[in-house]
């Protein structure tokens, strides 16, 4: 310190600057490489199971063409469907993970315009239908009584409610089950709800997202591959995908939520 640094009370008085705790950083560095291992586990783990069973639909139906050898006209006009629908099943999939690894390297595009959300819920309630009506569900859909307005690529956000009435479909039961979707805004969002059966959910029912709620990060289920790519394209819309319990005990709520458009309509409370 020369003697004119000496003289000067504020450089006198300052504090030596403080070294960044390494460990910390170190810490929080390991803590986050070791969450991405167990989300590539999990996530190829769900992969291998959503793939193995349409391929061992695919490989049971040839085998049965292949030995049996009598009425091979009428075998097949039965097998034949079953193998187009999981083949477009696996084509799907691949789509998919091609769209999500696109999604998590920030290069899937997205064609942003104003539209309702009431639009993209038909749109998935329509390619939903074929899969509910397969596992003989019914499906109710409540659009709410004034167009929520948000700004995005409505294929992508059709994709991902599609991806949430499946899910839904998975857990409820088989037989007779009635799932519902309902738009509805609450603040500054537009929300997007899904439950595992017909009623819906109250209006005061809806709660805040949770760490605890994340759909990719349920501790008895491994994330498939839509609704992986489903959480990516809502956060990539500026919203968030969360997962609740019904406050009737009704199973769960998937809860898309999206911000409104600038110039779409104010809900209360917003």
């Amino acid at each position: 310190m020369n003697q004119a640094e000496a003289d000067d009370p504020d450089i006198c008085a300052a504090p030596a600057a403080q070294p960044p705790d390494v460990h910390q950083q170190l810490q929080a560095a390991l803590a986050q490489l070791d969450e991405e291992r167990r989300f590539r586990t999990r996530f190829l783990s769900s992969l291998a199971h959503e793939l193995r069973n349409p391929l061992a639909s695919l490989r049971s139906g040839f085998s049965l063409l292949q030995r049996v050898k009598g009425s091979q006209d009428a075998l097949a006009a039965q097998v034949n469907p079953l193998i187009d629908r999981q083949l477009s099943h696996l084509m799907r999939l691949m789509d998919e993970v091609d769209d999500l690894a696109r999604a998590r390297a920030g290069q899937l595009p997205l064609h942003r315009e104003r539209l309702s959300l009431q639009s993209v819920a038909e749109a998935a309630a329509a390619a939903a239908q074929p899969l509910l009506s397969a596992h003989v569900q019914s499906l109710h859909v409540d659009a709410g009584p004034s167009a929520m307005w948000v700004e995005g690529d409505a294929p992508r956000l059709a994709q991902a409610l599609t991806a949430l009435l499946q899910e839904a479909s998975r857990h409820a039961p088989s037989a007779g089950a009635q799932i519902s979707l309902a738009v509805h805004g609450r603040g500054g969002s537009a929300m997007a709800t899904v439950a595992e059966h017909a009623g819906g959910l109250p209006q005061d029912g809806l709660q805040p997202p949770r760490p605890e709620d994340d759909l990719l990060h349920s501790a008895d289920q491994a994330p498939g591959v839509s609704l992986s790519l489903a959480r990516l394209v809502i956060e990539l819309h500026g919203g968030r995908l969360w997962a609740q319990a019904h406050p009737h005990g009704l199973g769960r709520v998937l809860v898309a939520a999206l911000p409104l458009a600038a110039d779409g309509p104010v809900q209360p409370g917003a």
